[in-house]
Parts: C-alpha cells; structure tokens; sequence
C-alpha cells in the first residue's frame, strides 16, 4: 500500500510538472520579446556592492543553495526554459541555434523526450571537469542545455576558445591546440554560463569541487575550464539578448536563483579581469567635461500640421581597448533605438555604436515637447582613472520639438500687408538727390506668440515692368526673428525727366525646417523726375523768380525727407545765405549756355558790371519793399544796401563767369569803373537820397 502512494504521489508530480511546463511553454511563446528597459531586480543584487573577490563572495551568497531538481527532470524542464519564443512547440538547441520540432515526440511517456535521440542535455561545464553526477552542479539549469547529440558529441570536454566571428559551431585551433567555438549567435551566453559556474559553485556544497575559468588550454579532468580571455571577448561582443534574459526568468521559477552575469554583465570585468577598466563613452559632436560626461542638444523646429518629426541619427563613441556594458534610459517624450542596460561595446578596440532617438509627439499643434536620454557606462572599476571606466560620468542627449506657427510677413507693423504702392516724389534731373526708399519688411508675431511664431526669410526679389531706373540695393535675408522688421533699401535714378515706376514680387518663407510656406508680397514705386535742379519754377532754365524762392525759405532746417531737401546745398541741415550763394554761382543757367554766374550778376548775363548791375542795385538802395534778386538784394534779407549788397556786387565787379565769357563783349565802349568809383558813385547816391528824404 506505502508503495503505490509513492508511485502515485510520483506520477502526480510529474503530470503537475509536465502541465506546469506546456502552460509556462505556452505563456513564454505568447508573449512578446521586448528590450530590458529598467532595472527590476535592484533589491535581488542589494548586498553587491563590493569589487573583485568580494564582489565574487557577495554575488554567490545571492544565488547559493538555489532549490535542486534530478538530473531526469532536466528532460522536461529544458522543453521550456530554453523554448523557441518564436514558434510554439520547439526549442532552441545550444550551439548551433536550431529550432527543433517536438511535436512529432508529444506522444512518447515524457512528451518532447525521445531518449536522447533529437536531443540531449549538454554540460556546458563538462562533467570530466569535475562537474559531479550526484551534486548540484550536475543538473544546475542555468548551466544544461539542450543540444544536438551529435553537436554534443563533437564538442565532447574541449575547453572553449576561437576568436569571436567564426561563424558557425566547431573545432578550431585557437594557438595552443584543440578548442571548441560555440557559434556567434551562442558565444556569450556559453560565456556567462561559464561565469556563473565559477562564481557559483566554490566546493562548499556537497558532492562539488571549486569550479574556475582560467585562461589557455588547460587538461581534462581538473575543475578548470578555459579559454578565460576569450569568454571576456565574447562576453563584450555578444551581448545579453531577449532569448537569454527569458532564460534567466525561466530558471529562476524553478530553481529560485539567477544568474547575475546576465542581470549586471557589467560584473564581469571586476570579478574577472581586474579593477582598472579604461573605457569612456562619449556622444559625437556633444561637448564633454573632465569627467567623461557629454552633452548632446537636439533641437528640431517644423511648422504645425507638418507630419512627423523626425529622428535623429546619434553616434556613441568607446574610448579605450577594454569592454564595457552601458545603459539607455530615454525619459520624458524621447525615444531611442536602443534602450535598457544590456548594450556592450567589445573589448580589445575602441568602438562605436550609431542609432535613432526622437521623440514621442505630434506636429498636429504648436507648442515644445522635450525630453532626454541618458547613457550610463556600467562598469563598476574604480582604477581606471579619471571619466575612465566606473568613474566614467553619465552621457545627456537632451532632445526638444517645437512645433511653429507660420511666419506672419507684412509690409507694415499692423497684420496682413501684403502690398504696398508708394510714390516717391519729385526729384530733380541731376540731383544730388535720387530716388530712394527704405520699405520694411516685418515678420509679426502670431497669435502664439513670438516663441512659437515661426523666422521669416526672403527668398527672392523679382522686378517686373520696370523702367529700368530701380536697383535692389540689399542681399537677401533668412531668419528674421518674430516680432522684428528688416529694412529693404530700393535706390533710384533721375537722369532724365518724366515719370518712372518698378513692381516687385517679394518672395518670403518660412525658415527652412519642415511643413514651410511661401508668400508673395507685391511692391510698387513710383517718382516723378522734373526740370533741373534749382529750376524750381520749372521754366526750363534757372532765373531770378528761383532765386528769389530759395530767398524765402532762409533759415529752415531739413532732412533727406523734407521736399526742401535740394535748397541745403552745402548739407549742412539749414537752409542758410551760403546755400543761396551756391545756388547763384552753380546752378544758374545764362543765356549763353554757362551754368552759374556771379554774385551780383542781377541781370543774370554772365558778368557784372556798373551798368546793367551797379545802377540798378544803386537805384534802389535803401528799398525794403521786398525787392528780391534781380533788384539788388543779394543778402536775401528783404533791403537793398551797401554793407550787406553793394559790398557784395563789387567784390565781383568786372568779372565773367565761366571760361566761355572770358572774351565776351561788354555792353558799352565805355571802359567799366574801378570798385573806387562805383564806391563813391554809391555813397553820392545814399547822400543824395538822405537829402531828399529830409
């Protein structure tokens, strides 16, 4: 009777083995691979803190005296800790990662087992190594797999070795005899297997001997295992992937433990190697301080409605030759390509790792959506020395998207002026003056502000219609800030007379970012070019009625815009007495084609003399009825006298005006008075008339 409860309690569990393993099967096949992206087991490695043989005595008190199974349940149990997570109902092999069918074994006694036939359990940590048949080692899951027979059988005890890149599973020579490669696609995980052996299993549990990887080729038989430096190598070059973190998971329901080499890879250069790791991570084209930290800023601008933002191509540079593990954590909206803290740059090398980051947002709107990544190098040396291994400081890519409302352009500092006509006047021929005019092109603020209102550009200036008198005197322009105006200047020119005009179409954009847009602005100048200067009659030619006009404007000041702007000859701002007198010596035209006569020269004829200028200034001395030029007041001050006209007039008394008068005839034969005589002639006229007035 006690034996058939045992046999029936025995086949209990076996049957709750078995379904427990087909629903376990079917849940791992069914969920999802997904990147490690957070740390969840922080309180599992707690007590880790220490550094290479101390670090090695922490990690096996985590995971000693895990729950041993018989070796026979290894037969089930491997069915679905190293199941394929891609294909219901097969499981991977060791070495050669094949997928292998069990469904055509579902129906034998131990469903999937066919007596080693499709597959056996393989010792990674061979059993001739002094892996015991009766201890926990034996049947240790994190280091059986199940393998091809015949894979298994070539690989026999050989230590491990090979340079990581062969390819596929076999026997190499690796410098000091015989070795076996386990594959690319198998060389890390066969390497953290190894580690976990070392670390776990020291001789203290029963039926165990202290297993260690040391380097070389070392004999069968002794609890050592090699190649050491070559499992560091592929430990770096083949990192933890999804398959062997889901192994991890799978062991550890059943036996209680982990395997901390594929939890914290970063282990393994301080358990293994030494304490002074040389590796610095840095990001390309970000700044970096002392410590090895650096900084990237990733500021991307589109305008609303543009689509999707897009990604930003990184590089992530490894300084120094020893490997090292890093971790990606994006935070806040960003996004990365590569993420959690399984990622490893190889050693023996520098390296470098490129990949996407963006962030998670949309264009749909304007407004700014931030966030940042950081990578973390996760060796835990401290002699490396200086941003060097464990004191290598976190990396920053700090990411921004903002979304942009058109730029808002106008030919005017109110909204929606998007055409100007303006007329520029009148101009003198051969003024000094020319056409000209300053427009200003602004980019206004939208109703979102100057920080969410998109730079404006000028992309083009195209003239059409033109009469050829316009010139666009500015460079084109981009990235006008919101809320600014630019000043285009468009001059002109007035050599000949009648009434000139130009169109323009203005090109303008947005910046130069995604989703921009376009808009034409229309500009059309106009002036009018009349008699020439100093004509300000417009009679043809200079005379005494512009003379006396300019008289009348004395005193004033102007500007490059006031339309008295051609009577400050000299520039000086103020209409004064010297301009007058440039008017007179420059501008007048004689009857003899001479532009400019004489101060004094009332009759305008090129010359003065007693007779056509003297006598009349001397015949109305005294006069302040307003008598201008041609009547002889020559200081514009409204009164014709001696000190501050006659004086004047004798100062240039027997004098031509231009070479071309030179040998002009006088209008008498009578020889011209000396200024003593007009002199004295001027003061009997004043004696006269004072006796006459009294």
């Amino acid at each position: 009777m006690p034996s058939m409860i045992l046999a029936y309690q025995s086949l209990a569990a076996v049957f709750f083995r078995v379904t427990t393993s087909v629903l376990l099967l079917t849940l791992l096949a069914a969920a999802p691979l997904v990147a490690q992206s957070s740390d969840p087991l922080s309180a599992y490695y707690q007590s880790a803190t220490g550094n290479g043989a101390t670090l090695a005595s922490q990690l096996h008190d985590i995971i000693d005296d895990h729950t041993v199974f018989s070796y026979n349940s290894a037969r089930s149990n491997l069915q679905i800790i190293d199941a394929d997570p891609n294909q219901t109902g097969r499981i991977i092999l060791a070495y050669t990662n094949e997928s292998l069918d069990l469904s055509p074994l579902s129906s034998n006694s131990i469903p999937g087992w066919d007596s080693g036939r499709s597959w056996n359990r393989e010792h990674t940590f061979p059993r001739s190594r002094n892996v015991g048949s009766s201890g926990p080692d034996n049947t240790d899951l994190h280091l059986l797999r199940p393998a091809d027979p015949g894979v298994n059988s070539s690989r026999s005890n050989l230590n491990f070795g090979g340079e990581f890149g062969l390819g596929l599973p076999g026997r190499v020579d690796d410098g000091n005899g015989s070795v076996w490669y386990p594959g690319d696609d198998d060389a890390g995980l066969i390497a953290r297997q190894q580690f976990y052996a070392d670390v776990r299993y020291d001789g203290s549990d029963s039926s165990t001997d202290d297993l260690v990887i040391v380097a070389g080729n070392p004999p069968s038989g002794t609890p050592q295992l090699g190649d050491l430096n070559r499992l560091i190598e592929w430990h770096y070059a083949d990192a933890v992937d999804d398959f062997e973190t889901s192994r991890n998971d799978a062991v550890e329901s059943f036996q209680g433990n982990r395997n901390p080499f594929i939890d914290r890879p970063e282990y393994v250069w301080s358990v293994f190697v030494g304490q002074a790791n040389d590796s610095r991570i840095e990001l390309a084209g970000g700044s970096t301080n002392g410590n090895g930290g650096s900084t990237l800023n990733l500021d991307q601008r589109v305008i609303v409605g543009s689509g999707s933002p897009t990604n930003h191509s990184v590089t992530l540079n490894k300084s120094g030759l020893d490997g090292t593990y890093y971790s990606v954590t994006p935070t806040g909206a960003a996004t990365s390509e590569i993420d959690g803290r399984l990622n490893a740059f190889q050693t023996n090398q520098t390296d470098n790792e490129t990949f996407e980051v963006g962030l998670n947002a949309s264009t749909a709107s304007v407004g700014i959506t931030s966030g940042s990544i950081t990578i973390d190098n996760l060796d835990v040396t401290n002699d490396g020395g200086l941003g060097r291994g464990g004191n290598d400081a976190d990396d920053m890519i700090n990411l921004s998207l903002t979304v942009l409302d058109h730029a808002q352009p106008s030919l005017a500092a109110t909204p929606g002026v998007l055409s100007l006509d303006l007329d520029l006047g009148d101009f003198f021929a051969g003024s000094r003056f020319t056409p000209s005019a300053n427009i200003d092109l602004f980019n206004l603020a939208s109703e979102v502000g100057n920080e969410l209102t998109a730079r404006l550009d000028l992309d083009s200036v195209t003239e059409f219609d033109s009469d050829n008198k316009f010139t666009f005197s500015n460079d084109l322009f981009a990235n006008l800030e919101p809320g600014a105006s630019a000043s285009l200047s468009f001059e002109g020119l007035s050599d000949s007379l009648g009434v000139f005009s130009a169109n323009y179409d203005l090109l303008v954009s947005d910046e130069d970012i995604a989703g921009e847009a376009q808009t034409t602005l229309e500009l059309s100048l106009s002036f009018d070019v009349v008699a020439e200067l100093g004509d300000f009659s417009i009679s043809g030619s200079v005379g005494d009625e512009d003379i006396n006009f300019f008289t009348g404007q004395l005193g004033q000041a102007v500007d490059l815009d006031s339309e008295l702007r051609e009577l400050d000859l000299d520039g000086d701002g103020i209409i004064t007495l010297d301009d007058h007198d440039l008017h007179v010596t420059s501008l007048v035209e004689t009857s003899l084609g001479t532009r400019g006569t004489l101060v004094g020269d009332l009759n305008l004829d090129g010359s003065v003399n007693v007779l056509d200028d003297a006598f009349i200034l001397i015949s109305n001395l005294g006069n302040s009825d307003g008598l201008g030029y041609a009547s002889g007041d020559l200081n514009a001050d409204g009164t014709v006298d001696v000190l501050n006209d006659a004086f004047r007039l004798i100062e240039n008394l027997g004098q031509f005006s231009g070479s071309s008068l030179a040998a002009a005839p006088t209008t008498s034969a009578v020889p011209e008075p000396t200024g003593s005589w007009l002199l004295a002639i001027t003061m009997i006229a004043i004696s006269g008339r004072r006796k006459r007035k009294t």
